[in-house]
């Protein structure tokens, strides 16, 4: 039995049930904690959505990407200037800049 009413006109809590209440509000709290880490990663994960978001849209309204590359001198021309000429696979408007 976890109250006793016995001497007294109000029930009283008995050892077994101050146990389990302590129990139980250690488990409220642990679940309160439980569902504020799931809304921190949620919000992180929301927040890359978004960016995501609008870089597709960026992309889809026409913005060009830039990419850089650096290629070592002792890499032959031929095999990557291939890569770097315009086609009407890919936009006109890449462009090359030398460093020499």
């Amino acid at each position: 039995m976890n109250y006793s009413s016995t001497g007294t006109r109000k029930p009283q809590l008995t050892a077994a049930g101050r146990a389990v209440l302590a129990v139980l509000a250690v488990l409220a709290v642990l679940a309160v904690l439980a569902v504020l880490a799931v809304l921190a990663v949620l919000a992180v994960l929301a927040e890359g959505i978004d960016g995501l978001r609008t870089k597709v849209k960026a992309l889809h309204d026409g913005l060009e990407v830039e990419v850089d590359m650096a290629v070592d001198v002792m890499l032959p021309r031929s095999g990557w200037e291939r890569c770097c000429e315009p086609s009407p696979k890919r936009s006109d408007c890449m462009s090359r800049r030398s460093g020499r």
